[in-house]
């Protein structure tokens, strides 16, 4: 196939000549779209700058790298995410120093203007325009031909997007996620091949279309959506009997090797086949008339869509790229309650209507409640929606699985799963088909999915200042909030940019509507804010309400380390930390805090430290209150403050110089082999260790206080201000 990618002006490169693209006028610079560099994954990984002039990009490995993260531009891939993209189960004895020596090489290699490498958010970000990558600009194109209406148009889309395919694609990288990834872009690819075949022999091209079918049955002998489109390319070129012998052939081959008869589209067919149906042959415009297809129920369920939805605009794009681009690759939105994700989903769903002509169905799965939707419920209730009797529904968990993928087979649909509890209750509900795309909520990530299905996971942080007053504005309306915008701004800070709270704060306002925002703010700040932000008499509509939810589906292990880190006292921790607070070993630590991260609870940030959101903070605080292991739990935590501060100012300073007389205890839990690394742990504690010494000295143990203020008083000397 001749090589060949989109450029930044939507142009397609073909052996170094421009060729005008949808709505791009020839001869069209792509200086000034900054856009100098173009990206190949389908085939060998490439880089390319102007006129096709090839970059060398590094080594396999490096290159492996680039291509994980081309996977993903401007999204931050977490540095673990991207191990275990770039090596597996088996990453080098120096993973995170290898990895750091092939990003420094990147950076180099890349112009920073097209392609630039940043750290965020725990991971990495390359920072790139999506259609620089041959990839995403396939998707692009394949969202584009199954939009239109027109016939010509979607050929001539269908057609630049296989163009783009160059072989095998990521050749030469041998890892699970990227052998996973292949495997579903196999199956785009062919969908791809068969939508524009189906599309060609609409327009009258069978002969055109028949080799290429032809080459399909050969590889793809089992499916019924390739033999039904070969069968009709062979009767539109005369060849009726050819096309009975393969029906035949394929009826042989499902009963041998399946135990199964051809579906009923495709025995209707066959019977169309044999009465020589005039609905198969082309008219005269070229353009023929398909069999009737069974009736189907286009249902659109989704719920009232959210007014004044504010936010989240680049994320809504390339999520609406995504679900739209013919991927069988689940979408999973995780995040910590209250987050939005409910209201993000269905707010999607409602843009893409028009994308998905053969419905748009929502499913709640109660992954919070008690009780979460078994599977089998699940598939009974998606069948009836399906058009199947009642009567009809098979029994059993494997059959309604089977039964659902049939009936929504080849269909262009979007299916919205809401609120799953676990990978294991989503599974069975997935589709067989790329027509259908899916999209689900939790407040896990669903990782399982992601091993299992290589599902794409969002997580959805809380909103921007900006974005979380404009918010309140569409709410309260623009004159009130412009008549107070530091009062404005004081609410939102409060509710921590949550937009549950956020519209718990702002109906409560719109509700008292002589009241002055400056004064529902000092309430928030003077009385418990988790009991302001409700709404009386409705306890589904409380903040605490969602997450006392989330917390009741915690083990009691992970749900006890929950409320302990209520007592921390600075902004963010480490497992270290974390394992003094619940007198464990750190190992055992990072495995519950992995689990609240995955609830929700807290976020894992750079450098292998935890955070939570401030009303999670305040939630938990509040919880801890009442825990009576406390004391033991912060006297545990303070004494491991100390024992690792005496060891880290004695491997950068050297020995105490006796201004304060030894802890006594048996040994700091942490060591230091240089001191660099004690004086980069001194500097990201600084802020825990101020607090923990003010806090100490207000409630205990003092001690604890004054020997900290001792032990850090060369740090804080030595150019770092408290």
């Amino acid at each position: 196939m001749q090589a060949a990618l989109a450029d930044g002006a939507g142009r397609i490169v073909s052996d170094g000549h421009a060729v005008p693209g949808d709505g791009v006028k020839a001869g069209r610079s792509d200086a000034h779209a900054g856009r100098e560099v173009r990206f190949r994954l389908l085939g060998s990984i490439e880089a390319c700058g102007r006129g096709g002039r090839p970059i060398d990009v590094g080594p396999p490995r490096q290159r492996t790298v680039l291509a994980a993260l081309l996977m993903s531009p401007q999204q931050s891939v977490p540095v673990d995410q991207l191990v275990q993209r770039v090596w597996g189960g088996h990453p080098p004895q120096r993973t995170r120093a290898t990895l750091y020596t092939y990003l420094s090489r990147l950076r180099r290699l890349l112009p920073a203007q097209a392609a630039a490498i940043s750290h965020a958010h725990g991971g990495y970000v390359l920072q790139a325009d999506a259609r620089s990558v041959d990839l995403h600009r396939f998707r692009d194109l394949l969202a584009t031909a199954r939009r239109t209406d027109d016939d010509v148009r979607a050929a001539e889309s269908y057609r630049r997007a296989l163009a783009l395919w160059r072989g095998e694609a990521f050749l030469g990288i041998d890892t699970p996620w990227f052998n996973e990834i292949r495997t579903a872009l196999c199956r785009e690819r062919q969908a791809a091949e068969l939508d524009y075949a189906d599309v060609r022999l609409r327009l009258g091209e069978h002969a055109e279309a028949l080799s290429v079918l032809a080459e399909l049955s050969a590889a793809h002998p089992l499916d019924e959506r390739v033999a039904a489109l070969y069968m009709t390319a062979l009767y539109r070129c005369g060849r009726q009997a050819d096309a009975l012998a393969h029906y035949r052939q394929m009826h042989t081959r499902l009963t041998d090797e399946l135990g199964i008869d051809p579906g009923r589209d495709l025995q209707d067919l066959h019977q169309a086949v044999l009465g020589r149906d005039a609905r198969l042959s082309a008219a005269a415009t070229g353009v023929a008339t398909p069999p009737a297809r069974p009736s189907w129920p286009v249902q659109c369920q989704l719920p009232l869509a959210i007014s004044g939805f504010v936010g989240r605009s680049a994320q809504i794009e390339d999520l609406q790229a995504t679900l739209t681009g013919g991927s069988p690759v689940p979408v999973v939105l995780s995040g910590a309650p209250g987050v939005g994700k409910t209201a993000l989903a269905v707010h999607i769903g409602h843009r893409l209507r028009t994308a998905f002509p053969d419905g748009q169905w929502y499913l709640r799965l109660h992954g919070v409640g008690e009780r979460p939707r078994e599977p089998s419920d699940a598939l009974a209730e998606l069948l009836r929606a399906a058009g199947m009797a009642l009567e009809a529904i098979p029994e059993t968990l494997e059959e309604r699985a089977a039964a659902f993928r049939s009936r929504v087979a080849d269909r262009r649909m979007l299916l919205i799963l809401d609120d799953a509890a676990g990978a294991g209750q989503v599974r069975p509900l997935l589709p067989g088909t790329t027509g259908v795309s899916v999209l689900v909520t939790s407040r896990s990530d669903l990782r399982g999915l992601t091993a299992s299905h290589t599902a794409r996971t969002d997580m959805i942080d809380v909103l921007r200042p900006a974005e979380a007053q404009a918010l309140l504005a569409g709410v309260l309306g623009e004159q009130r909030t412009g008549a107070e915008p530091e009062a404005c701004a004081k609410v939102a800070r409060l509710c921590a940019y949550l937009p549950m709270a956020l519209r718990i704060a702002a109906a409560n306002l719109a509700a008292q509507r002589r009241r002055s925002l400056a004064s529902y703010a000092a309430e928030l700040a003077s009385r418990g804010r988790l009991a302001a932000l409700s709404v009386p008499g409705d306890r589904h509509t409380a903040v605490r309400s969602v997450f006392d939810d989330t917390c009741a589906r915690l083990d009691e292990t992970s749900a006890r380390l929950f409320v302990l880190l209520g007592v921390h006292p600075g902004p963010d921790f480490t497992a270290a930390a974390a394992a003094a607070l619940l007198g464990s070993t750190e190992p055992a630590a990072v495995r519950l805090l992995d689990t609240l991260v995955t609830s929700g609870l807290l976020q894992r940030t750079a450098a292998e430290r935890y955070r939570f959101n401030d009303l999670l903070r305040l939630y938990a605080a509040e919880r801890a209150e009442s825990d009576p292991g406390i004391p033991a739990a912060w006297q545990r935590l303070c004494s491991w403050y100390l024992e690792t501060t005496e060891t880290a100012t004695a491997a950068a300073f050297g020995p105490s110089d006796g201004t304060s007389p030894p802890s006594g205890r048996s040994g700091a839990p942490t060591r230091f082999a240089h001191r660099s690394e004690a004086l980069a742990w001194l500097e990201a504690e600084h802020v825990n260790l101020l607090s923990l010494i003010l806090q100490a000295a207000d409630k205990g143990p003092h001690e604890i206080s004054w020997r900290l203020a001792d032990r850090t008083r060369l740090y804080f000397a030595e150019g770092r201000e408290p």
